[in-house]
């Protein structure tokens, strides 16, 4: 295999693991922009202090390590598609896994946002 084709990676496309980790990543995004949008709403009886700052803060910090927790064993768990783009230029992960990554992230983020707004 030349080092180019190894670059595109096109010959992960056709592994399990490929698809397990598309499939995370949706996931992943998906409860992380979950809870941390719901954790921004205003429920009844609740104030605007200083509390909702640290509560926003703390909410998204941990569930962003809860999630890279949670699922960095089965992939890669980037969860940010400026992320992903940064493991390429570093070349830890192939142009054909970033391309199948970012569209799953994107639709990962709808879905999640989705469940908040309904």
């Amino acid at each position: 295999m030349t080092r180019i084709s190894q670059l595109i990676g096109a010959h992960e496309v056709k592994t399990f693991n490929f698809w397990k980790a598309v499939l995370g990543e949706v996931l992943a995004t998906t409860i992380l922009i979950f809870v941390v949008t719901a954790s921004k709403l205003h429920w009844p009886g609740s104030d605007d202090s200083s509390v909702a700052v640290i509560r926003g803060s703390l909410t998204s910090g941990l569930t962003v390590a809860i999630v890279l927790e949670t699922f960095m064993h089965f992939c890669d768990c980037h969860i940010n598609p400026a992320v992903s783009i940064g493991f390429l230029v570093a070349r830890k992960v192939t142009f054909m896994k970033v391309l199948a990554l970012i569209p799953a992230q994107c639709i990962g983020s709808v879905a999640g946002s989705g469940i908040t707004y309904a």
